[in-house]
């Protein structure tokens, strides 16, 4: 696991500016700005040539600065909805072995259905097939026998 990363950004609108963080690899109760750096520095650090794109005058004045003021940074509230909210909150689903979430009334996500009390499942009809058998051998190959007229597969595999 790294122990930084970093986040290099450039904004061409307006008074073209840049700037560059590093970050410990950890929850961290500092603002951002103290995190700020130069590109060049990300630049030295990870060997990569950033915005080479840019006429050479241009990107050597932006990336040797590191201007926070230029910044606007805000702190965004969490998007995680809590048990009082009025949104309905996803809970385990109840299929055999799923550890899938589900909103649902019936407890079950939306392979699990068929499991719920009170759902309609569906009949299926008896059709007749001629062909290949379906089975998979010991080897992982597909058998090469005829299945039986009932079936998909030959009556060693039933």
């Amino acid at each position: 696991m790294p122990e930084y990363y970093y986040k290099v950004i450039f904004d061409p609108i307006g008074a073209e500016k840049m700037i560059a963080l590093v970050l410990p690899n950890e929850k961290s109760s500092q603002p951002l700005q103290k995190f700020v750096v130069t590109v060049d520095h990300v630049e030295s650090i990870t060997g990569i040539d950033f915005f080479s794109g840019l006429e050479d005058s241009i990107e050597n004045q932006l990336e040797a600065s590191s201007d926070a003021s230029l910044w606007t940074f805000t702190s965004h509230k969490s998007t995680y909805k809590t048990e009082s909210s009025n949104e309905p909150t996803s809970k385990q689903c109840l299929g055999v072995r799923c550890k899938n979430k589900t909103t649902n009334a019936n407890g079950h996500c939306h392979v699990h259905q068929g499991q719920a009390s009170g759902a309609v499942k569906k009949i299926e009809t008896k059709t007749t097939h001629s062909g290949r058998c379906q089975a998979t051998t010991q080897k992982g190959t597909q058998c090469k026998r005829n299945a039986s007229s009932e079936s998909r597969y030959r009556w060693q595999h039933q």
